[in-house]
């Protein structure tokens, strides 16, 4: 298996199986449990892919991530970081101001 499809895999089943995305106030601590797998799913994606150069792969995987962490500033400092790497200078300077 390839890194593309080993990190479609980890988005599919690692982060996004069963997260909880509703607002529903009845939901904040399933949200907030959600929020935490995702969390560490992305950290060790960021490693794995960080350690083998692949910062165009991960900045797009942490793109995703986004709808699930409005306002965590943790996964956005990753996407802003993946995005310096990769190059992508002006857009790491917007998601750092986030």
């Amino acid at each position: 298996m390839n890194s593309k499809a080993a990190v479609e895999n980890v988005n599919k089943l690692g982060a996004n199986q069963d997260a909880v995305i509703s607002r529903a106030p009845e939901q904040k601590d399933d949200r907030a449990v959600s929020l935490r797998d995702a969390s560490a799913v992305y950290d060790l994606l960021s490693i794995t892919l960080g350690r083998r150069g692949q910062y165009v792969m991960l900045s797009e995987c942490l793109e995703r991530a986004m709808k699930l962490a409005f306002g965590e500033f943790h996964l956005w400092y990753q996407l802003a970081l993946s995005m310096a790497a990769c190059g992508k200078f002006s857009q790491a300077k917007v998601n750092l101001n986030y």
